[in-house]
């Protein structure tokens, strides 16, 4: 009987030290799965954080291009206005022989009056 009673305390010994076992053994897949979801956290984080630097150098690249687009846009202008100058500086020698030869075809008047004109006679009145 003791015999007995002894092998059964042994037995739920056992079952309970499997029991510990499994508990523990599902803490540490608990813990494992913990680890796992804080790294994929992690990953997900590191993934934004990267979209945002593709974002600022997206916008970067967009500033770069609007300043390159004004540059241009300043550089026609310059062209524009150089060239308008050397069209005036241009057209400057050739309006010049113009307004001589007009000037130099205008008539001149034929002959100056050598004499004054005479006073106009006093009434009568005045001379007595």
């Amino acid at each position: 009987m003791l015999s007995l009673s002894l092998s059964l305390s042994l037995s739920l010994s056992l079952s309970l030290s499997l029991s510990l076992s499994l508990s523990l053994s599902l803490s540490l897949s608990l813990s494992l799965s913990l680890s796992l979801s804080l790294s994929l956290s992690l990953s997900l984080s590191l993934s934004l954080s990267l979209s945002l630097s593709l974002s600022l150098s997206l916008s970067l690249s967009l500033s770069l291009s609007l300043s390159l687009s004004l540059s241009l846009s300043l550089s026609l202008s310059l062209s524009l206005s150089l060239s308008l100058s050397l069209s005036l500086s241009l057209s400057l020698p050739l309006s010049l022989p113009l307004s001589l030869s007009l000037s130099l075809s205008l008539p001149l008047p034929l002959s100056l009056p050598l004499s004054l004109p005479l006073p106009l006679p006093l009434p009568l009145s005045c001379a007595f």
